[in-house]
């Protein structure tokens, strides 16, 4: 695409880029592991935000903040949305963009940043390798960036029960930041956050008809949800991993 061209359609991240770590008091290893990757990649500057432990709150808090007692997820699933959501908030108040990773990300190079023409209504896009659309089947040469409903089409396949979006790596916009607290403060936080922040990523209608897909109890889950909350978009081939490090929040809230 001619510069001129790219220009007038996109838009381009510049470093420095807050890098925002969601990272459990108790989990210093993960923090110091995260801490040695992020030196080595130029251009980010990390930002640790504190993780939370749900399981420390009142059930009947839980309860609220979910919307319902019968809501599924445990206070581990619940912990990690209330996570990402106070790194939300310290986005929205950067003004730009910032990358959002957990923990135990791996990354091994930060130069993608640099090169990706973001669309300019761009406000969240999925950079991990979980929210990558040709994931294990033809990767494309350099990180392009495609829209969410491309990965929604991946997840439509009837044999990706067990797949995720994954949270664990994300590009976020301040002004889809807001956007996203304001609507989990209408629709609760029950269920997983990934998934939340991709169905409020598509577009309307993008859905289709999920009845007696195994996409359907991903929806349901999540309760009444307001619709194409966030301009989304999906990186191909995805960028940030996911370290699976051993971890303080499943020790102690599994159930």
């Amino acid at each position: 695409m001619p510069d001129a061209l790219r220009a007038a359609r996109c838009q381009r991240l510049a470093a420095p880029l807050t890098t925002f770590v969601l990272n459990l008091d108790h989990d210093r290893d993960r923090l110091a592991r995260a801490k040695r990757l992020l030196e080595d990649l130029p251009g980010l500057v990390m930002r640790r935000i504190p993780g939370v432990m749900a399981a420390d709150l009142p059930q009947a808090a839980r309860a609220m903040l979910r919307g319902t007692p019968e809501a599924p997820g445990n206070a581990a699933t619940l912990g990690v949305f209330l996570g990402h959501m106070a790194i939300w908030e310290a986005v929205a108040q950067t003004g730009d963009w910032a990358l959002v990773v957990e923990d135990d990300f791996l990354m091994t190079d930060s130069a993608w940043l640099w090169g990706l023409d973001l669309p300019l209504d761009a406000e969240l896009v999925f950079a991990n390798t979980a929210g990558d659309p040709f994931r294990g089947e033809a990767p494309l040469a350099a990180p392009s960036v495609l829209p969410l409903t491309a990965l929604w089409a991946r997840f439509r396949s009837p044999d990706l029960e067990r797949a995720q979006p994954g949270a664990f790596g994300y590009l976020l916009h301040a002004e889809g930041a807001r956007k996203l607290l304001a609507a989990v403060m209408r629709d609760g936080c029950r269920a997983h956050v990934d998934w939340r922040m991709l169905f409020y990523g598509l577009p309307v209608g993008a859905l289709g008809d999920l009845t007696g897909h195994w996409l359907e109890s991903r929806h349901r889950n999540q309760g009444v949800l307001t619709q194409a909350v966030v301009r989304g978009y999906c990186i191909s081939p995805g960028q940030v991993s996911h370290g699976g490090f051993a971890s303080t929040r499943l020790r102690q809230e599994r159930g």
